[in-house]
């Protein structure tokens, strides 16, 4: 996976907001879903693919909202793969 250079970002989304894109940047973020303490769900455009990144984020000294290296971005099959295996995986955690 390839470095982007993502727009500063001040203010995380409330759940499930539904942000602009900002045009001109290789990566548009369409949506942000809040899922923890700094951590977010957002679905992208990257160099004309969709991705679905889960990132944790960090706070710079500057007080912005940066994403951090700890996160995965998933393709729509990956994402489609995953949202098919919920239950199993929901399961897992009930036998645990």
């Amino acid at each position: 996976m390839t470095k982007s250079s993502s727009p500063s970002v001040s203010k995380m989304p409330k759940s499930k907001e539904v942000l602009s894109s900002t045009s001109g940047s290789d990566s548009d973020s369409e949506v942000e879903t809040k899922i923890g303490k700094m951590r977010y769900v957002s679905v992208r455009d990257f160099k004309g693919k969709v991705l679905i990144d889960i990132r944790e984020y960090w706070m710079n000294q500057d007080g912005e909202m940066k994403p951090g290296k700890k996160g995965i971005s998933l393709n729509p099959e990956q994402w489609n793969q995953l949202k098919d295996q919920i239950s199993e995986i929901d399961d897992a955690m009930k036998r645990i």
